[in-house]
């Protein structure tokens, strides 16, 4: 395998596109593309999709990318270690999966208070889907999962949820909305949130 390929394909997903990774490593965008196929046909299975004008890992990329945080972290504590003469493999590693509907401000929010002990361990974050995350925990690759909902009460393998903050969710529409859907503000307040079923939602 060509490291230096999947180093793009990590700072692809990293960055997050194909454009903004180009321009962090001085490449054309059809020359990092060109990079990332040959990591695909190396490896036989697709690794990016693309979602509108963006990329999304598949399936595939998501597990190549837990590979590839791996590989590049350790290669960072190398360089730490060389420069500082303090082994950085003796430093704890926290495993973490990150939800991918969890915005990565609240990740950091919630992850915070690892950072600020008095010896700080190694952060590995990984971000999938939800169950996919949950398998990761049960075999024992990840520590803990941070997510926006509870684990379901029909999952296979035991795990225990514990509620971190609540947050709340605010609506805005201009008042032009209302009255094209035929609701007043005094009728849409009592309503909710049923009135949103006539809404366009962004």
């Amino acid at each position: 395998m060509n490291y230096k390929h999947l180093h793009y394909f990590w700072t692809v997903l990293r960055a997050g596109g194909i454009v903004r990774a180009s321009e962090q490593l001085h490449l054309t965008p059809q020359t990092l593309s060109g990079q990332i196929k040959q990591l695909e046909e190396r490896i036989g299975q697709p690794l990016l999709r693309k979602v509108g004008r963006g990329v999304e890992p598949t399936d595939a990329g998501r597990l190549v990318m837990r590979y590839a945080d791996d590989i590049f972290a350790l290669g960072a504590s190398m360089q730490e270690a060389l420069a500082t003469g303090r082994d950085a493999r003796r430093t704890a590693v926290l495993r973490v999966g990150i939800a991918d509907s969890v915005p990565k401000a609240v990740a950091f929010h919630v992850l915070e208070p690892a950072m600020a002990l008095p010896e700080p361990p190694r952060l590995a974050c990984h971000e999938g889907g939800l169950t996919g995350l949950l398998g990761e925990l049960a075999v024992h690759r990840l520590d803990l999962v941070v997510s926006d909902v509870p684990a379901p009460v029909n999952l296979s393998v035991r795990v225990y949820t514990h509620l971190l903050g609540r947050t709340g969710v605010a609506f805005f529409a201009a008042p032009r909305l209302l009255q094209a859907t035929g609701w007043t503000l005094r009728r849409a307040r009592s309503a909710f949130p049923a009135c949103l079923a006539d809404m366009p939602l962004l």
